[in-house]
């Protein structure tokens, strides 16, 4: 079940369907955010006379020798035999917990005198949507997150024409394209993998030439370039039916930060990419490479038809459209 995977099992996860993770790896930030590897884990579950409870500590270190034994790289806090507490008489009150739900806590955690700033950006940055739909809810220090302050904070913490960087990027352009109606242009198209899509681009000086792309989750996933020489745009692109967020899945890798058809829940026993998912990637990244050629197609205030200048004219492809170039897989 769940506690066994996230505290026993190793590379484990029972997710399926419209879940986020599907390679049981991202717990793994828990313990490398702790000085000591070690965290504790308080569960209250159930209603009415079946509540139930879970209260284990778990450190995860190296294999090592101590005396003339091989002591295990995993050790924890709880009954004899690794076995969590179930008693709620016998768990410390400093772990008490009236509601359902679960507590982790990272036994000196590492941090900087930031660290509630750093965190506060990177939820802005990897859960706006989410939070922008009304599924996700978050408190960082004191700082609560909700659908009702997001763009507050959006303008607050970013600069709607800062560069950014890959460890600091900068949401705001992005959220502006999907927020802003009057001025975004919006696309939406029915496609056979992965059903319905839709792609919003918002043309303005100084924006990155970046998609934003999400699936049911409400996280980002990732911000995919492409080439727009005439026009500097912000998109985004979701996929939210169960068909294409499913088949989405399959193209992330462990850290769930692109869309490839390389990735290995994509590949056949074979080890090849399998039809289904090579489809999904090339639909995905054709339909916004249409919707970018037309927003810049359609800007008018900064271009101007000169017959035949194209001859003379050899403008950049992205990566995708040099591989598209050599021909099918």
């Amino acid at each position: 079940g769940n506690y066994h995977n996230f505290m026993k099992a190793a590379g484990a996860t029972n997710k399926t369907g419209n879940t986020g993770g599907s390679f049981g790896l991202g717990k793994g930030a828990l313990f490398a955010a702790s000085a000591f590897s070690t965290i504790f884990v308080r569960s209250r579950f159930g209603r009415g006379k079946d509540v139930g409870h879970l209260f284990q500590g778990k450190c995860r270190f190296m294999s090592h020798e101590f005396g003339k034994a091989v002591r295990r790289a995993v050790g924890s806090y709880g009954l004899p035999g690794q076995k969590p507490v179930r008693d709620p008489d016998m768990i410390p009150q400093e772990f008490a917990r009236e509601e359902n739900g679960t507590d982790i806590y990272i036994l000196g955690m590492r941090n900087e005198d930031n660290w509630a700033d750093d965190i506060l950006k990177t939820v802005l940055h990897n859960f706006w949507r989410a939070i922008h739909k009304g599924e996700l809810d978050v408190t960082v220090d004191e700082q609560e997150v909700t659908k009702d302050n997001l763009k507050k904070l959006m303008l607050k913490n970013f600069e709607e024409t800062g560069d950014g960087t890959d460890e600091h990027p900068n949401p705001l352009p992005f959220y502006l394209a999907y927020t802003d109606i009057e001025n975004q242009k919006r696309f939406e198209k029915e496609l056979p993998t992965l059903g319905k899509v839709q792609c919003y681009l918002l043309p303005k000086e100084k924006f990155p030439n970046r998609v934003a792309c999400f699936r049911k989750t409400g996280m980002l996933i990732q911000l995919k370039p492409f080439q727009s020489p005439l026009v500097r745009y912000a998109g985004v692109f979701l996929c939210e039916n169960d068909k294409g967020n499913e088949m989405l899945k399959f193209l992330e890798p462990p850290s769930h930060d692109k869309w490839d058809k390389n990735s290995s829940n994509a590949k056949t026993p074979e080890g090849k990419p399998r039809r289904e998912c090579s489809a999904a990637e090339r639909e995905f990244i054709a339909f916004v490479r249409d919707c970018v050629r037309t927003l810049a197609a359609t800007d008018n205030k900064k271009q101007m038809a000169i017959g035949g200048l194209e001859q003379y004219l050899s403008l950049p492809a992205d990566e995708d459209e040099v591989i598209e170039s050599l021909g099918p897989d």
